[in-house]
């Protein structure tokens, strides 16, 4: 009984996502129709990419770079599509300004990838943190969080000066999630916690991030 329970479960997800897919595709042809080819050509690319992470001989999750592909692909091209089809205009500086989400989605990778040392290598499965070590890769993972911030500061002071005032507010708000962040061990046992922190810091930095930005594109009358 439990058997085949799993089997009607495994059924309705995958018409679920079935269903999903289709919703997303009909949607996408009718933003390709309305703004051009560009969308569907990032599309492409990173359907491709998706396909050589989980398929072939040597998929792109057993090697070292998973972190990179999921940051760029999910985090660097939907942003980069997004500006195309919003603004009517295509620009890889909308790649730049995507750092930030880059590094954020990369990281919630790295998570995932760091609590799983162990079973990684069970698998052969050579990510970067099962190279690194835990220890090794806790360090890097600290690193890459400051850049993230670093990033998110920089690219505001320099293209959305305005926008400068949040900054403030999203470190006060921010913090006792970083801080909580920065201090899980990162180990199995600390894994459902270590997701549900870095998407909420995700979530925390994403949302100034986006108010910064606006702030900056704010027009402000003076009577």
């Amino acid at each position: 009984t439990a058997k085949k329970y799993t089997l009607k479960q495994l059924s309705e997800e995958s018409g679920l996502s079935i269903g999903f897919l289709t919703v997303a595709f009909l949607l996408g042809l009718y933003v390709v129709w309305k703004t051009g080819p560009v969308p569907l050509v990032i599309a492409l690319i990173g359907a491709v990419i998706v396909v050589m992470y989980s398929g072939g001989k040597t998929p792109l999750s057993y090697l070292p770079v998973g972190e990179a592909v999921s940051g760029i692909v999910m985090g660097g091209l939907i942003p980069l599509a997004c500006y195309q089809v919003l603004s009517g205009t295509f620009t890889f500086m909308a790649l730049l300004w995507a750092t930030p989400t880059i590094i954020g989605v990369g990281l919630i990778m790295m998570t995932n990838n760091t609590c799983d040392i162990e079973k990684d290598i069970e698998v052969s499965r050579r990510t970067l943190p099962t190279l690194l070590g835990r220890p090794r890769a806790r360090k890097l993972y600290h690193v890459l969080v400051f850049c993230w911030l670093v990033a998110i500061a920089v690219i505001i002071a320099v293209f959305f000066t305005r926008g400068t005032i949040v900054l403030l507010f999203a470190l006060l708000a921010s913090y006792p999630l970083l801080k909580a962040l920065l201090s899980n061990p990162l180990a199995p046992q600390a894994r459902i916690g270590a997701m549900a922190q870095i998407c909420s810091v995700n979530i925390a930095l994403g949302s100034f991030y986006a108010a910064a930005i606006l702030a900056s594109s704010a027009i402000v009358f003076i009577a």
